[in-house]
């Protein structure tokens, strides 16, 4: 399921249509919970596909630390959830990173040169 320790995982989903703002709720939290206790070097992303369709990119450095992401009450309350609410299960797969661009990390790298 969701819960998978490796570095670079994309995950697709379905939940039931009444359960799609519990689940946007739940991964508010969890990105919330992220931003509050950053951990170095990860990224974690969500996106909605169509009304109720997710797709979870996890980008964690090592086992380690993924199994305290993991460990969160945030991630822990929306693994707990899931089961319940899914439409069509989770169907996870381990990526391989090829390479990375954010004009985030540009503007932040000018801002901090000026």
């Amino acid at each position: 399921m969701l819960m998978k320790y490796t570095s670079h995982l994309l995950i697709n989903y379905s939940v039931k249509k009444e359960n799609v703002a519990d689940n946007i709720l739940c991964i508010e939290n969890m990105l919330a919970e992220l931003k509050a206790h950053p951990a170095a070097d990860i990224f974690y992303a969500v996106y909605q596909m169509g009304d109720n369709s997710f797709i979870h990119l996890q980008c964690f450095p090592d086992e380690e630390i993924t199994k305290e992401i993991f460990r969160r009450p945030a991630f822990q309350h929306f693994f707990s959830q899931l089961e319940s609410i899914i439409d069509q299960e989770p169907v996870s797969n381990d990526v391989e990173k090829i390479g990375f661009y954010s004009s985030f990390q540009v503007l932040r790298l000018n801002a901090k040169g000026s």
